[in-house]
């Protein structure tokens, strides 16, 4: 793995988890394991995006 792609797994990660504080930090989902797979299925599709976005413009 070259640090191109390492980075930009960090970088979506990062993004990814900065973007979704909003969801693991409302009052009314204020619990991680609370509708883990509802979350999830918003959170893995906005992570492949971020990750996409950062390889197709700061990798290749």
């Amino acid at each position: 793995m070259s640090f191109g792609i390492v980075g930009g797994v960090l970088l979506a990660g990062s993004l990814l988890f900065y973007s979704t504080l909003e969801i693991w930090l409302t009052p009314n989902n204020g619990s991680i394991s609370k509708d883990l797979k509802k979350k999830l299925m918003f959170m893995l599709p906005l992570f492949t995006l971020s990750f996409a976005i950062h390889y197709f413009f700061f990798v290749q």
